[in-house]
């Protein structure tokens, strides 16, 4: 036996970046994790939708600190200028 939740025709739906400053995700992660299930955004994403956001898997924070600073140093050794003015987002 299999249940499954009706759903209304007319529920909800929310745009993309009103649910990323919601649930504090990029627009980009959410529109790539509904595009891989097959999802469309372009009407906007439903609250069922929202909960399998925020079940779904994260991979935490993968950043290599030491691995931005070699990229940056090796950008400027090759010419590219980095403004550093918004870096206190960041922690190094």
């Amino acid at each position: 036996m299999r249940f499954t939740r009706k759903r209304s025709s007319d529920e909800k739906k929310y745009k993309v970046a009103t649910v990323a400053q919601a649930i504090g995700k990029t627009e980009g992660s959410i529109t790539g994790y509904l595009s891989n299930k097959k999802v469309s955004v372009k009407e906007g994403i439903t609250m069922d939708q929202i909960e399998d956001l925020l079940a779904a898997p994260s991979r935490g924070n993968s950043i290599d600190w030491n691995g931005v600073k070699e990229i940056r140093k090796n950008l400027e050794a090759r010419g590219y200028e980095i403004d550093y003015s918004d870096e206190n987002e960041f922690e190094f």
